[in-house]
């Protein structure tokens, strides 16, 4: 159930297209849209090398961060069919983050590096997976 005190403006992103900065707001997507609202944006960006979603602040409301990470969950897992999304990181890390594949391109266009952090953390929380 999405949270009663939602606010549209705290599910903004900033979008990066090569140099310029934007911004990018999806209309409601489902239920659960305060823990989904980048997963929209993420899919469109799959045919388009130069988009970079810009990380939200991590101070204030949890559900952009949440979202944030959900999205990267949402590709790998819906998007590439890893059943497994820890050993699925571990092995593209493992081969240095090749980009061929659009979809592990538009999610290292967005998380770069840092999505070795939900490697960790996914390997960490196996057991609850």
């Amino acid at each position: 159930m999405a949270n009663l005190n939602f606010e549209k403006s705290n599910h903004v992103w900033k979008v990066q297209v090569g140099s310029q900065d934007s911004q990018l707001e999806h209309n409601f997507w489902g239920d659960e849209y305060n823990w989904n609202s980048l997963a929209p944006i993420l899919w469109g960006t799959i045919d388009h090398p130069r988009i970079r979603i810009q990380p939200p602040s991590a101070k204030g409301d949890i559900y952009p961060v949440v979202s944030w990470w959900q999205g990267a969950i949402y590709l790998l897992g819906h998007g590439l069919g890893w059943g497994d999304i820890a050993k699925g990181l571990d092995e593209w890390r493992s081969a240095g983050y090749p980009t061929e594949n659009h979809v592990l391109r538009a999610v290292y266009n967005t998380y770069g590096p840092s999505i070795e952090g939900l490697e960790v953390w996914m390997k960490a929380s196996h057991d609850f997976w």
